[in-house]
């Protein structure tokens, strides 16, 4: 649990049936887990955290600061923010 937390944000299970952040993928196609994703109840879990590839399409989530809306816009052309 993060400190200052009053719950645990990561999911306690996974492709695996193992606790996250559990880097599977790299047992399955060697690639590395370096995000993190926020995922409803993919694993009957509820909202929880999961890391996950890079490479999965999933929703962006950031802080609402224009710097921060200006470098995705940049960063990722044709995005709607």
């Amino acid at each position: 649990t993060p400190a200052g937390w009053s719950y645990q944000p990561w999911s306690a299970t996974g492709h695996f049936k193992r606790p996250q952040p559990d880097n599977a993928e790299f047992e399955i196609n060697q690639t590395t887990e370096a995000c993190l994703g926020v995922l409803n109840n993919v694993y009957k879990d509820g909202i929880k955290w999961h890391d996950i590839g890079c490479y999965h399409t999933k929703a962006v989530i950031c802080e609402d600061s224009p710097t921060l809306l200006q470098y995705i816009a940049a960063t990722n052309p044709g995005i709607q923010l």
